[in-house]
């Protein structure tokens, strides 16, 4: 940084992780830094240090933040002061700005603009118009959260990226009205926060509300907007994964797969307790004889673990199958080939090992690689 080389910042954080990485990324941007995570201890070296910039977190333990710069004040130094906090345990507006605080950084925020703000105060000494800096840093949910908090009045305009156009009403902390590409109320407000990439813009006068088509607390409107987004995107889950499975079945000769369990079947005889073949999108039977759901689910999981876990040692991967041996003469027996795995559980007692691995398990992985490119 040229603007400020060398200035002096203290930083007064109990957080020992943050209060390090905080100082570790101010130093490394040319700046000379002291930390403490006692705020006590911070106030006696304050008294003997002079420091450019003093930033403080709100909530201290033995003396918190809002103390700390006020007995700072009885020193009649000119130093400045910043102030972190996480919302929504923040001190009033006006008591920040009365008390000569330059700027309240929420957590978490943005490095880079933490250190832009930093530089601003260390050049210009501009004091914070507002507990939120610059609207445009943070996100429209945590936006709603404060003006609730502080009993704000404002219209904000939102912006998506793809043209559409939309107005959030709000009269001191209360959500009276919203608006957004034709829709209006409850579907308005859950459409503009199911928005990925936008940008909002804040009036603080409201000259006219179109009508009153919430009329509710923000608190109660972003309760019901999560609920409400969830339940879409769960819906919206399941529909793409009956999709993906459609699409599959399209590219997957089900009735071949069935004519291979049935051969199947007839070479082990009783010595074949079930069978699935399942998807590997989310461990769905597409076909199967006595099928096992849970069963399938399972070793689809543990298929991928294990596919994983030989990857990340280094080791060679999965061949065409694998065997495990259970308990009560049991044995499971899984074929992953592309999307789809093939999973059997077997009686040994009635199941000839050398038969099923010589003879009828080469003949079920044809007919299993038949029916994925036929």
């Amino acid at each position: 940084m040229q603007d400020n080389p060398r200035k002096n910042i203290l930083i007064v954080d109990d957080d020992k992780v943050f209060l390090f990485t905080l100082a570790e990324f101010l130093r490394a941007n040319t700046f000379t830094v002291t930390g403490e995570t006692s705020s006590l201890k911070a106030l006696s070296l304050a008294q003997e240090k002079p420091f450019d910039l003093i930033i403080v977190d709100i909530n201290m333990p033995q003396m918190d933040g809002i103390e700390f710069i006020a007995r700072m004040h009885k020193l009649k130094r000119k130093q400045k002061f910043a102030v972190i906090t996480g919302f929504p345990s923040i001190t009033s507006q006006k008591e920040l700005l009365k008390l000569g605080v330059h700027y309240i950084f929420i957590k978490p925020f943005n490095f880079s603009y933490f250190l832009r703000i930093v530089q601003e105060i260390l050049r210009n000494g501009t004091q914070a118009k507002s507990t939120i800096g610059r609207i445009e840093d943070i996100d429209l949910f945590t936006a709603l959260q404060i003006f609730s908090y502080e009993k704000r009045t404002a219209l904000i305009k939102v912006n998506s990226e793809d043209g559409r156009e939309g107005s959030i009403y709000i009269k001191n902390g209360r959500l009276l009205s919203c608006l957004f590409a034709g829709k209006k109320g409850a579907a308005a407000i859950q459409d503009i926060m199911a928005l990925e990439d936008y940008i909002f813009s804040v009036e603080k006068n409201i000259r006219q509300i179109p009508e009153f088509n919430i009329n509710k607390s923000i608190e109660h409107i972003l309760l019901e907007t999560s609920k409400a987004l969830d339940d879409r995107k769960r819906e919206q889950e399941k529909q793409s994964i009956t999709h993906k499975n459609n699409l599959k079945e399209d590219h997957m000769n089900v009735k071949k797969l069935r004519e291979a369990i049935e051969v199947l079947k007839e070479d082990l005889g009783d010595g074949l307790l079930a069978t699935d073949i399942y998807t590997v999108a989310d461990g769905q039977s597409i076909a199967g004889y006595n099928t096992q759901p849970k069963a399938s689910a399972l070793f689809n999981r543990v298929t991928q673990n294990l596919v994983s876990s030989l990857k990340s040692a280094g080791f060679p991967g999965l061949g065409k199958y694998y065997i495990l041996d259970l308990v009560d003469e049991k044995l499971v027996m899984i074929l992953p080939m592309a999307d789809f795995q093939w999973g059997m559980l077997l009686d040994k007692t009635k199941t000839q090992l050398g038969l099923l691995l010589n003879i009828i398990l080469p003949k079920a992985l044809d007919a299993f690689e038949e029916a994925l490119t036929s």
